[in-house]
């Protein structure tokens, strides 16, 4: 009874292994796609077109993977300059299980010996601050610091940073059999206080002339619209009194009209005074290195606001 039992278990794992391994096995699709690819992997090759080559071997044993499909790959691979992938590749060749496979083997493993030779090595050294914590990387890559690390051949960059933020950069070409060696120094960042911005309190102000150029300005357009009234005002007092000499009932219209000539006159007077004054200040005050203790407030509060009246003209301002 007990041995009836025994052999059920092993018959029962035995066919659970067959289940396992005919799962595994590509398909017969996958094994006609696999095998276009590695045709169209030779075709590549034969182009020299070795990116392409690499691709399309590299499909072809992902879907049915054979020694005859790696040896080719690796081949490529070899040719792209992807040293380091192609022993890889090669070495998997020699030690694969796969039947009727020892030419493939021997020629896997004469390319190994042969890249052991030509595949460059990279040394990366850090030194200075936080250097025993520094962590490197090489191409974006993990490193370890003092290591000789096996690198396709070509250019890499080299980053070392430091645990107080501390960086060093540095970048290597390599050539086929070169053992390399670089060197990082790591500085640690200098803190340093960043400058206040210095309050411009000193120095010459244009508030002043700011000040004389609003009054000559406002003082010029009053003398140019009490200018125009005048004239207008003339023209109808002469159209009134018809000549030169006036009736009494029209003095005060003969008085308005010469409020407004000498109110013009007045404003145009102070209005080239303001002008002036603006010129001299901002060559004076303006320009001046001194300091100036004039507040904010004050400069703030500083403005000009003409006045206009029956009879009269005027400015008032706050400065």
């Amino acid at each position: 009874m007990l041995g009836s039992r025994k052999l059920a278990a092993v018959l029962a794992a035995g066919l659970l292994l067959v289940s396992a391994d005919a799962l595994a096995a590509p398909s017969v699709k996958e094994k006609a796609d696999a095998k276009q690819l590695w045709t169209k992997g030779k075709q590549a090759a034969a182009r020299k077109s070795w990116d392409d080559a690499v691709a399309a071997y590299r499909s072809a044993n992902d879907l049915d993977p054979k020694a005859q499909y790696q040896l080719d790959l690796g081949r490529a691979l070899v040719e792209a300059g992807a040293l380091v992938e192609a022993e890889e590749v090669l070495s998997g060749v020699v030690e694969t299980k796969e039947p009727n496979t020892q030419k493939a083997k021997a020629v896997a493993a004469k390319l190994v010996k042969d890249l052991g030779t030509r595949i460059p090595t990279l040394k990366v050294e850090v030194k200075g601050d936080g250097a025993a914590q520094a962590k490197v990387t090489v191409d974006g890559n993990p490193a370890t610091p003092g290591a000789d690390i096996r690198y396709d051949p070509g250019k890499h960059e080299i980053v070392a940073k430091g645990p107080n933020g501390a960086e060093a950069k540095d970048s290597v070409s390599l050539a086929e059999k070169e053992n390399a060696t670089v060197t990082l120094n790591l500085v640690a960042p200098v803190k340093t206080d960043e400058p206040k911005a210095e309050e411009s309190g000193g120095g010459g102000t244009m508030i002043p002339a700011g000040i004389a150029y609003g009054v000559g300005g406002a003082a010029l357009g009053v003398g140019a619209a009490l200018g125009i009234l005048a004239f207008q005002k003339t023209d109808e007092v002469e159209e009134l009194c018809g000549g030169t000499t006036c009736p009494k009932e029209y003095a005060d219209e003969v008085d308005t009209a010469k409020d407004y000539g000498t109110g013009s006159t007045v404003a145009f007077a102070i209005g080239g005074l303001g002008v002036v004054a603006g010129l001299i200040l901002t060559f004076t005050v303006g320009m001046d290195d001194s300091p100036s203790s004039e507040s904010e407030e004050e400069k703030k509060a500083a403005k000009v606001t003409p006045i206009i009246g029956p009879g009269f003209v005027g400015i008032s301002g706050i400065y």
